[in-house]
């Protein structure tokens, strides 16, 4: 059985699942310009909405207010600014590839372009990226393959789904796709699955993705059967405070490339990062040490979930750029402190 028809088979299980799937789009906006929230939607009306809105676009990513509602208020993503970078990624679009920047606003940007041309574009999220992992690492463990099939990047995301999809996929070694290639194998991929699991029909490939988000839910259909597959994933994120402490003893972190910045991920959803003696809020500066060499760094903005740092001595051009990492990558560290400054030794 390859990777294609064990999906196929998965998917097919909840495709005709009305309770699951109009409970997932339950409370999403249907009515284009629709400001107020909504208690009835379903599956079926987001469908309706996809094909009404997509034909007053006729095509074009040009209309600010449409992609404005889209991603601010069907989408629920307020911060997200409309400008060249719609354009731009359309442009990639064409092209088969994104840059990097566009890879880590995907979420937002392919939400547009979900509207735009539904039956070429569809949404990819955390999500809809939780759920495919979790499918291809069943995949990779039942037939014994060894990791043989990618896995594919997994945005930045709200509520730790991220981080342990990812301690999941790195505990098996698991390959990922190129980011600028990313988006176009899920395309390639989700087409593929909507010829075999909608036999037939024609122009609603986005069935599929849409499925794919309703079984990626916190504590859904996917969640569950990560915690069969890796177990020690979800440990940390989810321990009492006697094992964050025990975590945070072991002196190790993990830093990944966010954006233009730098961001460091801790160990327990806590505010005590890894060796903070009972602070508030992490050391203000950073040193990042690699190779032999320092970057200096100032912490920027902090959440519950990691801290970004400003770039000071051209972290992201002579250390990001310079030994080319990609969003995504992660790396363990050694951590130490040293006159109230947090050093992080990329080993």
């Amino acid at each position: 059985m390859d990777l294609i028809t064990y999906i196929t088979e998965q998917l097919k299980k909840f495709k005709d699942d009305r309770v699951l799937l109009d409970k997932t789009f339950k409370k999403t906006k249907y009515v284009f310009d629709s400001r107020e929230s909504v208690q009835d939607g379903s599956f079926d009306k987001q469908i309706q909405l996809k094909k009404s809105l997509s034909g007053k676009l006729n095509g074009s990513f040009d209309n600010e207010y449409a992609n404005k509602w889209i991603v601010h208020e069907w989408g629920g993503i307020k911060s997200f600014k409309i400008d060249e970078r719609v354009s731009n990624f359309k442009k990639e679009l064409g092209k088969g590839e994104l840059n990097r920047q566009s890879y880590t606003i995907i979420s937002s940007l392919s939400k547009i372009a979900s509207f735009v041309n539904p039956k070429e574009y569809f949404v990819y999220d955390s999500r809809v990226a939780y759920s495919l992992n979790v499918l291809i690492m069943e995949y990779n463990q039942s037939e014994e393959k060894n990791n043989d099939e990618s896995y594919f990047q997994v945005p930045s995301s709200k509520g730790g789904r991220t981080e342990v999809i990812r301690r999941a996929i790195n505990s098996k070694n698991g390959i990922y796709f190129n980011p600028t290639e990313n988006y176009s194998e899920y395309l390639k991929l989700i087409k593929e699955l909507y010829r075999i699991v909608y036999k037939g029909e024609n122009g609603c490939p986005y069935k599929v993705e849409m499925i794919l988000f309703a079984l990626g839910a916190t504590g859904g259909e996917m969640e569950q059967r990560l915690k069969d597959l890796s177990p020690n994933a979800f440990l940390i994120s989810s321990a009492p405070e006697s094992t964050k402490k025990e975590a945070k003893s072991k002196q190790h972190t993990k830093l990944t490339e966010g954006g233009s910045s730098l961001c460091i991920y801790k160990d327990g959803k806590t505010i005590q990062i890894l060796g903070s003696t009972g602070a508030v809020f992490p050391a203000d500066k950073v040193i990042i040490q690699y190779n032999g060499e320092e970057y200096m760094a100032r912490v920027g903005t902090y959440n519950s979930d990691h801290y970004t740092l400003r770039d000071k001595n051209h972290i992201k051009k002579e250390l990001i750029e310079a030994n080319g990492w990609q969003p995504g990558q992660e790396f363990q560290c050694e951590f130490s402190e040293k006159d109230g400054t947090h050093i992080y030794k990329i080993k």
